[in-house]
């Protein structure tokens, strides 16, 4: 059976965004730690797709509260942990 695009780990970049999400605790403040990153506008939009991503691939949502103060899910932090 092919993979589907929910079967893909995350990629480097998608990495980088779920933890600047993480870090910085919303979308829009991630977005703005991106943006002065990579020197170019990255938005609030483009973070919540690359999280709807990785919900996808873990089955379960990353982050809960409301869009402006994110924290992890117990599953999340269970799945960010090193082996």
């Amino acid at each position: 059976m092919p993979a589907t695009a929910d079967d893909v780990a995350p990629n480097e970049w998608e990495c980088k965004v779920f933890i600047a999400v993480a870090d910085h605790g919303s979308y829009l403040a991630a977005a703005e730690h991106l943006s002065r990153q990579i020197g170019r506008s990255y938005t609030r939009r483009a973070v919540n797709q690359v999280i709807k991503k990785i919900e996808a691939w873990l089955k379960t949502p990353p982050f809960e509260g409301t869009h402006s103060q994110k924290k992890l899910t117990p599953a999340a932090r269970s799945s960010a942990r090193p082996r």
